[in-house]
């Protein structure tokens, strides 16, 4: 599982909940590289809040 799906699992498991992208969605990154999260590439970070928008949007439009 990547951590793009991972986020996106913990998010609708608990859909009344906000889940901080950067307590999450990085720190599975950065566990995964052995980094902590602040220490992730910039293009990195956007490149994995992109693939979590474009799900988030996707799971919009069919519900």
């Amino acid at each position: 599982m990547t951590p793009v799906k991972a986020y996106q699992s913990i998010c609708k498991q608990n859909p009344d909940k906000t889940f901080p992208v950067c307590y999450y969605l990085y720190s599975l990154q950065g566990a995964l590289l052995e980094l902590h999260c602040d220490d992730l590439p910039t293009e990195l970070n956007i490149e994995l809040r992109k693939q979590v928008e474009k799900k988030r949007s996707t799971y919009a439009y069919h519900r």
